[in-house]
This record gives structure tokens, sequence and C-alpha cells, in this order.
């Protein structure tokens, strides 16, 4: 394992997934519903990857019937799940709320790593996730939405199981398929459940001509879906995934929090919303929790994968 190798693909991975955040705000300002922008992105992703797969390597896009819960969990949670709930829980309840709902992934996550797969995991391991934990409630100051609608809490917590699944499925893929070939076959899986719910020829794609706002920038909606689908689906996932590779999926959790300052920082400088002092002070809080994870993790015994899908693998 190469940790720097590691830090390299995940900061480039919650620049790729922050920086896409205002481009879907902007979408779906021209009239797409939440859903729509999910079947949109999804399906735009899949193909993209299916051909970047194709071109590499034909034979990766084999699969083994072994493979084939996996691949199924895996696009089902990590493609589709995710996205869906968070919408959901967006839709129902205050943003700060929702965002934190779903980054409690990251204590499913160590939780799972301890107490199921037996890892043992540093102290500063733990003490990151505390940290991330209390810098996101800080800089998305949750205390503003004390009054919980039950079924957006439902879906924020449904969005932390699916992101918990997400990593731990990654890691346990990654031992088999290359990113690229994994991220083809979980986006394909779950842009064919969208689809299956919402037919893709109902989508109105003659939205995508209009004009989206980017604060000073306007640019056709295709344009900034286009950088939803490009950036922050294909190059973010392919990134995180390969991120695993190098990084435990515990330590790999609580860095990928950091896509929260990210997507704050592209809203200050591209929509012009502000920063307050306890944003900013959340945002160090969470930064601390990344260091501490990340020294954590040198400190603790090298993680055992989840086993792989190679032909190696006894399972």
């Amino acid at each position: 394992m190469r940790p720097s190798r590691g830090l390299a693909f995940l900061f480039l991975a919650t620049v790729c997934f922050g920086t896409a955040e205002p481009a879907i705000k902007a979408v779906m300002d021209v009239g797409l519903s939440p859903g729509e922008v999910v079947q949109l992105r999804g399906n735009g992703a899949a193909l993209v990857l299916l051909a970047m797969a194709f071109v590499r390597d034909p034979k990766s896009l084999r699969v083994a019937p072994r493979e084939l819960p996996l691949l199924l969990a895996y696009g089902l949670f990590a493609f589709l799940g995710i996205q869906e709930f968070s919408f959901v829980a967006l839709s129902r309840l205050p943003v700060g709320v929702a965002l934190l709902l779903e980054y409690l992934a990251i204590v499913f996550v160590a939780l799972w790593a301890r107490f199921v797969q037996g890892r043992v995991l540093a102290p500063m391991t733990w003490a990151g996730i505390a940290c991330a934990v209390a810098g996101l409630a800080m800089s998305e100051q949750v205390w503003r939405g004390a009054m919980l609608d039950g079924v957006g809490a439902a879906a924020g917590i449904a969005s932390a199981i699916c992101l918990a699944a997400y990593f731990l499925l990654s890691e346990h893929g990654i031992g088999g398929r290359d990113p690229i070939s994994l991220a083809a076959l979980g986006s394909s899986i779950g842009a064919i459940a969208a689809d299956g719910i919402a037919p893709p020829w109902r989508l109105p794609f003659a939205r995508l001509r209009d004009i989206a706002h980017l604060g000073p920038l306007a640019v056709p909606a295709w344009m900034a879906l286009s950088y939803v689908v490009l950036i922050g689906t294909v190059g973010a996932y392919v990134s995180d995934i390969s991120a695993l590779n190098d990084l435990p999926s515990p330590v790999a959790g609580v860095l990928s929090t950091f896509e929260v300052v990210v997507a704050a920082a592209t809203a200050w400088w591209l929509l012009g919303e502000t920063l307050s002092g306890m944003q900013l002070a959340g945002a160090a809080v969470l930064f601390a929790g990344v260091v501490l994870a990340q020294m954590g993790s040198r400190a603790a015994p090298p993680a055992r994968a989840l086993g792989s899908c190679s032909e190696a693998d006894p399972r």
C-alpha cells in the first residue's frame, strides 16, 4: 500500500465531487427534478465508463457468476441508493442535517471494520471520526434544523448506510477488478435499475437546452450536466475507488468528508455564498479529523482486505 498515492487519488475525488455540487444545483434550477438529474447523471456516467472500460480492456467487462451478488449490491447501493436517498433527505431536511446524517456513514464503516471484520483501529482514527462528525455539525450548523421530518431523517440514515456500503464494497471489489471496470459495471446496474423505475425516454431532454447560471457564468444546462457526469461522477468515482487500493475504508471514509469543505469553498468562489465564522471553525475541526485519521492509518496494523473477486479467491 502507498498511502501518499491513496491520498492523492482521494483528494482528487473530493475535488471532483465537491465542485460538481454547484453544477447539480444549476441543472435543477432549469426545471429538472432531483430524480431526473440522478437518472441523467447515472445514465451518462454508465455510458462513459463502459466506453472507457471497453477501450482499455474489453475482457474486463466479463462477469463471472460468483461476482454477481457483489456487483448487484454495488450498483444498487453505491450508484443508485446514495443519490436517491440523499436527494430525498435534501428535499425534506435542512441541507446541514441531511449531510450530517449521510456522513454518519464513516461511523458505520468504522464499527463494521472493528466488530464485524475484527480490524484494529488506532485511537487516532476514532478521534479523527469524532472530529469529522463534530466539524460537519459545526460547518453545516445543524442546530438550525432541530425539527426533523421523519421521512427525511429515514432517507438520511438510508443514504448513510448506502455510503458505508459503497466504501466497504469498493474495498472488496478492488481486490479483483480495476477501478474503471468496477465503476462501469456498478454504474450500469444502477442506471438499469433507475430506468426500470422511470423510463429514460420520458426525461425532459428539451430543458437541457435552457441556460443554467453558475454565478457569473451562463451556460447551456447540458454543459453543466456534462461537468457533473464527466468530472463529478466518472472522475470522482474512479479516483475514489482507486484510493482504496492504498487506504483502508475507515480512513478513506473520514477523508472523504473533506468534500463538504470543497463544496462550500466552490459555492463561495463561484456563487458568492458567504461562510460564517462557525462554518470556518467547523471546517478547521473537520480538517483536524482528516489529519488524525490519516495519522491513525499509519499507526494501526495494515488492514486485511475483505476478499477479492479474483480467481484465487476460494469464495
